[in-house]
């Protein structure tokens, strides 16, 4: 156990956390894009459609009504992002990544998991497919965004 510590704690090096911060941040920098000016009108007539709202809502008032308070999906994405930047460096701690290939393949696989899972309690939601991939591909871009900035930090 105390190895156990002691390698945690050389973890916690200004470098490390500065790494985490960012990697966090860009995280929902690049969601903030994705599902703002790149995707935003597709995810949201999806989500309209499926939320079952079918007036016209150009200021996305009714689906708004129906989803959380921004603050509260903004607190939520933040908390993922950084658990997420987290994980990845202790894994890529504990499984010795020494390049960002290796990096983005273990990020790969921590991604595949996730969305293994999230998939499967979609499908019993009833989400569409497409509103499935276009939340699949944003979180696979953005976790191997996070995978570079964690590999960079760990490397400084």
């Amino acid at each position: 156990m105390p190895d156990l510590l002691a390698s945690l704690s050389s973890l916690a090096t200004p470098n490390h956390l500065l790494g985490i911060l960012a990697a966090t941040l860009a995280m929902n920098f690049f969601g903030a894009l994705y599902y703002g000016p790149l995707f935003g009108n597709l995810f949201y007539s999806m989500l309209k459609r499926f939320r079952g709202v079918t007036a016209v809502d150009k200021e996305h008032k009714k689906i708004r009504s129906l989803c959380y308070p921004m603050w509260v999906a903004l607190v939520s994405s933040l908390f993922a992002a950084l658990v997420l930047a987290i994980s990845l460096m202790l894994l890529f701690n504990a499984l010795k990544v020494r390049s960002y290939a290796e990096g983005a393949s273990v990020t790969l696989l921590v991604w595949l998991i996730g969305r293994v899972l999230t998939v499967e309690e979609s499908v019993w939601q009833g989400a569409p497919p497409k509103l499935m991939v276009l939340a699949a591909a944003k979180q696979l871009v953005a976790s191997q965004l996070q995978s570079a900035i964690i590999f960079t930090a760990m490397t400084w």
